[in-house]
């Protein structure tokens, strides 16, 4: 199974985003993000609006996205999507 994020900063939208940067920042000189290789789609931003998306390759554990989603939880809002392919979904 795959996971759609999505992502975008709550309110004060500038004081948030900056801060979502430097969490990155702190994690990626841990070593503790969600890699290129685990992403089918990486994270690509809408220019209307300040929202993010990637999708999650399928061998993530859910314990790895709910640290995630929680690092960010104080400055942004994350829907977090199963998803299937259309051959997986005609299975069922």
């Amino acid at each position: 199974m795959k996971y759609l994020v999505e992502f975008w900063p709550k309110e004060p939208w500038d004081e948030n985003l900056k801060k979502g940067s430097e969490i990155e920042a702190e994690r990626r000189k841990k070593g503790v993000i969600i890699s290129e290789k685990e992403t089918v789609f990486p994270i690509h931003f809408a220019l209307s609006d300040p929202r993010g998306i990637e999708i999650i390759e399928d061998d993530v554990k859910m314990s790895k996205l709910s640290k995630w989603f929680k690092a960010y939880s104080s400055v942004y809002n994350v829907k977090i999507t199963p998803l299937i392919s259309r051959v997986e979904f005609d299975k069922l």
